[in-house]
């Protein structure tokens, strides 16, 4: 099987840690033994913008076009969308 799929969510979905996951899979067996790592070094260079909270409710205000809902708070949500080892089966991403 060759190609790609691609699955659109509302904006607002992804603000929310516990109502989204996202399962990636590359037929390259290189890249795909590579990506944890990647993410690992993309969520470091990130982390200057994702962990102000300041800055993450700017950004939520450009996504919702104004003042987000009430039920957006601008805290820190990697621990709660952090999944356990456990959840990953056989998968070699726990690592």
């Amino acid at each position: 099987i060759k190609g790609q799929v691609r699955i659109t969510l509302n904006p607002d979905v992804f603000l929310r840690a516990t109502y989204a996951r996202m399962f990636t899979y590359s037929a390259d067996p290189t890249y795909h033994e590579k990506r944890p790592a990647f993410i690992k070094q993309l969520v470091g260079l990130l982390e200057p913008i994702l962990g102000d909270d300041a800055v993450r409710e700017k950004a939520a205000r450009g996504i919702f076009g104004g003042s987000p809902p009430d039920w957006w708070t601008p805290e820190d949500q990697s621990e709660m969308a952090a999944m356990p080892a456990a959840r990953y089966a056989t998968s070699d991403m726990a690592e």
